[in-house]
């Protein structure tokens, strides 16, 4: 329908030019003999005409039905994702420790949802276990972009080289289905903590400062 929309012109052209083109060809005398007479090939060309237009207007109808069950799924699938809840995790730096931080990126609010912990991590964090059976037993409402925490005791201010190796692995589902696995690293977080007192990178950081700083390094877009 949009070529029909956008090249009407050339239909109303074509209804003028066909008939006066088909009367010139009729009136030229033929190489070989023929079956019918001129008003004979006039009806036939006329009656194929219409079925070429018939299965064109059929090809068109065809083609926007399609485009419109497109435009309904994608209609469709925007809406489920405009409400569907969007959930993530993540490790944050709090006080002298990590937290969990569970969110919610999404404009939904997210109900029933069930968080569930596992870790590769070696050494005992404390009060862990306490924290994966409150977990099993409980499910838990976060409203659209908010978040929910969740203390895990591991130091966050140590050297790189003493933070544990291993991940924290979260599994979250909402109303039993799951939406994800995630594995959050302590080591990821390490960059926090080893840049404070450290008098080279301070100095670095100082010199990239001072060059952002002056007109001849910043670059127009």
């Amino acid at each position: 329908m949009e070529i029909i929309k956008k090249y009407w012109w050339c239909f109303i052209l074509a209804l003028i030019v066909v008939p006066i083109a088909l009367n010139f060809i009729l009136l030229i005398p033929a190489f070989t003999p023929i079956v019918g007479d001129n008003q004979t090939w006039l009806s036939f060309i006329g009656t194929l005409i219409g079925a070429l237009a018939s299965f064109a207007m059929i090809f068109f109808t065809a083609k926007t039905l399609e485009q419109n069950r497109e435009q309904l799924n994608e209609l469709k699938r925007q809406w489920k994702e405009e409400h569907t809840p969007s959930l993530s995790c993540q490790l944050i730096p709090y006080s002298d420790h990590f937290m969990l931080q569970v969110l919610n990126t999404s404009n939904v609010t997210a109900n029933d949802v069930s968080i569930k912990l596992s870790t590769t991590i070696q050494h005992n964090i404390y009060l862990f276990n306490e924290l994966c059976v409150f977990l099993n037993n409980q499910t838990f409402t976060i409203p659209p972009r908010e978040s929910i925490y969740f203390d895990i005791m591991i130091s966050l201010y140590k050297d790189i080289n003493q933070l544990p190796d291993g991940y924290l692995e979260v599994t979250i589902s909402l109303k039993l289905h799951e939406v994800g696995t995630f594995k959050v690293y302590p080591k990821h977080f390490a960059f926090c903590t080893t840049i404070i007192g450290n008098p080279s990178l301070n100095k670095s950081i100082d010199r990239i400062a001072d060059k952002i700083g002056n007109s001849k390094y910043l670059v127009k877009s």
